[in-house]
Parts: structure tokens; sequence; C-alpha cells
């Protein structure tokens, strides 16, 4: 009987710290506002920070059914602890707020709000996001792309060694380890997401953020919004390009096939080719059209109006 009472005991302590340790999401309804982490639970208690809605926060104490809760910023060194009010906090993920930047040139950061703290390198080109920040701080969530996860730190105010690069652009390179493979986009940052298509290596795509985990980036392909798996890309300015191309070139029929603008196929938007001509066949959107380039421009053209032959051996990374 002992022994049985042992047992049931440790599961509820096991139950209590795994629920101690929750996820949860700031929510501000105005994604522009952010959030303070205080030093205790009131609203004159000094602030350790005000962090943007998509910030990793764990749950270490209370529930969201208190006013505050006491939690978590970041993981491992170069996280914070502290207190947020409740009413801007939910187990339902928010989108992401974050500003994202790419650094210049190797720094140092620090995994305190001090300067006498430890310290990490932070590697040129590196991208970031900043999570909060107060009037001497910031602190930043940096991308690894790698099965270790982000990591986290901190930089004086206004880093000089950072450019935000939403005001500038950073290509993503579809870079498949065997070239003739393809790459999904996907409409969100899961395998299970609808694919709005299969694009082969070559492929230019401009970044637009990344998924939570880190795992995924956001990308513009032209002008088509999605993710792709990141570790299936190059991110300019990581190291040295390993990207291959892949792009095929195939012919159009001799007359009468249509270069659409847009998936919607409208007349209106699009272009009559009088002869055979060879596209770039950037990707397969569906078993009926392919996306291509042509004229230095890209199109959508129904797949039947070309001498493309889709190679079943090919691999479709996710």
């Amino acid at each position: 009987m002992k022994k049985i009472l042992a047992i049931l005991l440790l599961l509820v302590c096991l139950y209590s710290a795994a629920s101690a340790e929750a996820p949860v999401y700031i929510n501000n309804p105005n994604p522009n506002h952010r959030l303070h982490l205080r030093v205790s639970p009131d609203i004159s208690a000094k602030s350790l920070g005000k962090y943007y809605n998509g910030a990793p926060v764990t749950l270490l104490d209370s529930s969201l059914e208190q006013e505050w809760a006491y939690v978590r910023i970041g993981e491992g060194k170069g996280s914070l602890a502290g207190y947020m009010k409740t009413e801007f906090l939910s187990d339902i993920p928010s989108p992401d707020n974050m500003p994202q930047f790419a650094a210049s040139r190797k720094f140092t950061a620090y995994t305190c709000q001090d300067t006498k703290s430890s310290t990490v390198s932070v590697s040129g080109g590196q991208l970031v996001s900043l999570m909060g920040f107060t009037d001497d701080w910031w602190h930043l969530s940096v991308q690894t792309g790698t099965s270790e996860g982000n990591y986290y730190c901190f930089v004086p105010a206004d880093c000089p060694w950072m450019t935000d690069f939403s005001h500038q652009t950073v290509n993503v390179y579809i870079s498949n380890p065997n070239s003739k493979d393809r790459l999904h986009l996907r409409e969100q940052p899961s395998t299970a997401s609808k694919s709005l298509g299969k694009y082969y290596n070559g492929c230019i795509a401009k970044l637009t953020g990344f998924a939570e985990d880190g795992n995924w980036v956001k990308v513009d392909l032209y002008g088509r919004i999605g993710y792709m798996k990141r570790e299936f890309v190059y991110i300019e300015g990581q190291g040295q390009n390993p990207t291959y191309y892949g792009i095929p070139t195939v012919q159009t029929s001799a007359s009468g096939i249509r270069l659409y603008q847009s998936l919607l196929k409208d007349p209106s938007e699009s272009i009559m080719l009088s002869s055979a001509n060879e596209v770039e066949v950037l990707g397969l959107v569906d078993d009926h059209t392919l996306h291509v380039r042509w004229n230095e421009k890209t199109w959508f053209v129904d797949r039947a109006k070309t001498s493309f032959k889709d190679i079943r051996y090919f691999k479709d990374n996710r």
C-alpha cells in the first residue's frame, strides 16, 4: 500500500511540475503595444522590460485566472523571470510582432543586463528577434537554425551592430542537398499545412520572418507568401552559399498559350505567346499549373501547354 501511495505521490509531483511550466503567449490587442515584465506583481514595481507579442513566455507559477502570473522569458542562459498581467497573456498563440534584425558583424552579448555577466558571441549575419527592451538593454532571441533551438542574450540598447532587415532585402535560396529535389511552400509552419507549391533549387525568395520555433522561415517567393523548412534553405549572409542550381527549362506549345500574372488566370492579366518559347519552371503549384519565369518575369501557365514531364523519383522535401 505504501508503495502505491508513493507512486501516486510521485505522479502528482510530476504532473504539478509539468503544469507549473506551461507555455503562454503575450496577447496585446494592439500588436504595437508591449507588456511589462515586473519584479513583483504590482504595476508600480520596477519594469525588467517591455515585451512584444511573440516573445517566448513560460508560466512558472499561478494561473491565467489570477491577476498576475510569474513567468520566464526565454530559456536557459539569457532568460529573465518576473511578473506579467494575465489579462494580456493567453494560452492561444498570437501573431509574432517582434522586430527582426541581422548582425552586421560579429559582436559580444551578455547573459544578464550587466556588462560584468558572462558573455556569448553572436556571429555576423546571424538573425535575431528583439523580444523586449528597457531604456538601457535589448533582450534578444538568436536564431540558430539547428535542433538546439534559439538562445537568448542581452545587448546594450540601440546596438550598432544590428541592421533592421524589415527595411532591406535578405534573400533566401532554396538549397536542397540533392539539386533535383523540390521544397514545399506551406501556408503555415507545419508539414501538415497546405502546400502552395513545390519549388526547385535556385529559386530566390525574400525573408520576411521566422516561425516561433526557428525551424521555418517565412518568405515572399515571387509574390507568394508562405513558410519553408529552414534546413533546406540558405539565408544570405550566413557563410558560403551551398545552393546548386536546379531550375529546369521546358518548351511551350507552338501557339495559343497564355501566361497569367496570377493563379486567378484572368485573361486581362495575361499575355498570349504566338510561337513556341523556352520557359524556366520555378515550381509546380499543383498537378495542372506551373510557376514559370519568362522574359525576366514570373508567370503561371497550364502545365498541359508545355513539354514538362514530372520525374516521379524526385523527393519533395517538407
